[in-house]
């Protein structure tokens, strides 16, 4: 009996080792998966600043600083993954020549149009540089122009970026603001301009023609009764001299009864424009003073809603986790990438002599090791305190947890129970309705039992002739 229990005992302790060894397995593969992953993400992140690098020409602190950019928009759940935050954030940088917060947030303005209304990045970015060079606007007022334009009709034709970038340098020379010349482009579409474009052609011919001295020129503002020379220098100036002095034309022009005088005078100062136009640019360019379109934060607007939803939600999550990790894992990976790096040269530079190639691999395994051992710590500190963390969360929510489950089941319970005498009561007279029909219906059923009985007995009947032959055979 002794021994009997002795080798029970063993043979516990060997099943209670079994189920240790799978544990510390399951872990361990579990901890590989992790360190892949984290690995992979931090090779991803060194490939990112790689095209930073290789696209802006940016080296060292400047790269270094890009990158801590590419990073938080990352982590701010913007751009498809790290490689497209690289690739806008590039884009940006060189075309508007942005650093620091005020890049970071014209790149996630940038991603936001192009994920909202389609725009290319490099389009947005071309557009809103133009805004700023010639309006004075910073870089989020300026993508803000272009969300709140494509939310009001302005780019009903697919040009409005292309009219904002071309026309934008006219508008401000004759001293009209961006939300003026945005008011026109808006007042175009609701006039049923059929070319937005076509407004900031308008504009254009205008600002060449006013202050040209030509004769055409000179007649067209005689005919509205102000003195040519004045006018022509008032636009010259530019700045506000020059706006209101475009207002007053415009009103001017608007105003005068005649039509073909209307005609000749408007024809003379936009020129062809007024001709594909005609009278209904007037009303268009006079609402550009008002500013009614009225100026909001829509870029705001739109990030509050195109990325409410919970697989957005449950990405920005997961992004926010990896930016913590981001930094060192980049370090690890660019440390084992360099280990490798020298390994392959050493390799190629043994030229077939295995004890070479043995101990260079010796020494990569080792520095491997030597590089992950040094995060390892830091590492395990953070998973252990996320664990704790969510262990902590549970048994804190513990008892809500069971008293919902149980609400949950007793409410199905009640529902059932309440339903039930409906659920009897609805089967009793499915029955009774079945036993009804079926009671109406016996003779006719009867009958029809019977002459189907009698078809199949005359049948067998006139067919034994050949059916006895066939069984005896």
């Amino acid at each position: 009996q002794g021994a009997g229990l002795g080798l029970h005992a063993v043979g516990i302790a060997g099943g209670i080792g079994a189920a240790i060894g799978t544990a510390i397995a399951a872990i361990g593969a579990a901890v590989v998966t992790a360190g892949k992953e984290l690995i992979s993400l931090g090779d991803e992140y060194n490939k990112a600043v790689n095209t930073i690098s290789a696209s802006t020409g940016a080296t060292g602190t400047e790269l270094e600083a890009l990158g801590e950019v590419a990073q938080r928009v990352y982590t701010h759940n913007f751009g498809d993954s790290l490689t497209d935050v690289a690739e806008g954030l590039s884009i940006v940088q060189k075309t508007t020549g942005l650093v620091g917060d005020e890049l970071e947030k014209a790149t996630e303005s940038g991603f936001a149009l192009r994920d909202t209304f389609g725009y290319d990045m490099q389009e947005s970015a071309r557009t809103v540089n133009a805004l700023m060079k010639n309006f004075g606007l910073s870089a989020e007022e300026a993508y803000n122009i272009i969300a709140v334009g494509a939310q009001n009709g302005a780019d009903q034709n697919g040009d409005l970026l292309d009219t904002l970038n071309e026309y934008s340098a006219q508008c401000a020379a004759l001293g009209l603001s961006a939300e003026e010349f945005l008011q026109g482009l808006i007042g175009g579409a609701e006039a049923g301009v059929f070319s937005i474009d076509k407004v900031g052609d308008a504009v254009k011919e205008f600002n060449i023609r006013a202050k040209d001295g030509s004769d055409t020129t000179i007649e067209a503002f005689t005919a509205l009764g102000m003195n040519a020379e004045e006018m022509m220098a008032r636009f010259a100036d530019g700045g506000d001299s020059a706006r209101s002095a475009f207002f007053e034309v415009v009103s001017a022009l608007n105003a005068m009864e005649d039509p073909m005088a209307k005609n000749t005078a408007a024809v003379n100062l936009f020129g062809t424009m007024y001709e594909d136009l005609e009278a209904n640019i007037l009303p268009v360019l006079a609402s550009m003073e008002s500013g009614t379109v009225g100026m909001y934060d829509a870029l705001v607007q739109i990030n509050e809603i195109k990325y409410d939803d919970l697989n957005s939600a449950l990405e920005g999550t997961k992004r926010s986790i990896e930016g913590v990790f981001l930094p060192a894992v980049s370090e690890v990976s660019g440390a084992i990438t360099d280990i490798f790096s020298t390994l392959s040269n050493e390799i190629n530079n043994a030229n077939g002599d295995f004890g070479q190639i043995s101990a260079a691999i010796g020494t990569a395994v080792g520095d491997i090791a030597t590089v992950i051992t040094e995060q390892l710590p830091m590492f395990i500190q953070l998973g252990t305190d996320i664990v704790g963390s969510v262990s902590n969360a549970i048994l804190e929510n513990l008892p809500m947890l069971i008293e919902v489950t149980v609400e949950l089941v007793m409410t199905i319970l009640d529902g059932i129970i309440s339903a039930l005498s409906q659920i009897t009561e609805g089967a009793v007279q499915l029955i009774l309705a079945l036993v009804d029909g079926i009671v109406q219906n016996l003779p006719t059923l009867v009958e029809a039992a019977i002459q189907m009985v009698t078809t199949l007995a005359s049948g067998i009947a006139e067919a034994m002739p050949v059916l006895i032959p066939a069984v005896v055979e």
